[in-house]
């Protein structure tokens, strides 16, 4: 199965994401789904990485394709990042209003620890992007297998791997 992070960076970019900002949707994904391309969520309601909810009209299996869901949902999270950047939001403030203005999360003290969770999953400790070299988190079996190579490099020098 392609890393799942290679299919939300091509698609983020398709939508005009910039690429110092693929850890937005990269940490959405992750706080929805733990990357799982089949998650259910919402009693059953949503699914997918991006927990795509069947109020859109969308099938279960238009869903559960990781580059269908992807695609769906980049025009809704570029459009809020953009908001936020305007309202001069970074770091973990820029991925919250992102995440609820696209996702439109329940607004509990547990969305928010997700948030922080996902957020220091994907951007670390350091501040560096996307988890340079760490493992996929453990029990996720569509991002097992993946091998531990570069996949690309943000203009700051960061490189990704995957």
């Amino acid at each position: 199965m392609p890393d799942p992070r290679a299919i939300i960076r091509s698609e983020a970019l398709r939508a005009g994401i910039p690429e110092e900002l693929i850890w937005i949707p990269l940490a959405i994904a992750y706080g929805e789904s733990g990357w799982n391309p089949t998650q259910p969520g919402d009693a059953g309601k949503s699914i997918g990485r991006f927990q795509i909810h069947d109020i859109h009209g969308l099938s279960k299996e238009y869903r559960e394709d990781p580059r269908k869901n992807a695609a769906y949902m980049m025009p809704a999270i570029a459009q809020a990042i953009a908001s936020a950047q305007q309202q001069g939001l970074t770091g973990v403030n820029l991925l919250k209003s992102a995440w609820f203005a696209a996702e439109r999360p329940e607004n509990s003290p547990a969305a928010h620890a997700n948030m922080e969770r996902a957020y220091q999953y994907v951007v670390g400790e350091g501040g560096t992007n996307m988890a340079n070299g760490l493992p996929p988190p453990p029990g996720e079996d569509d991002v097992k297998g993946f091998s531990v190579q570069p996949i690309f490099t943000l203009p700051n020098g960061t490189v990704i791997y995957g």
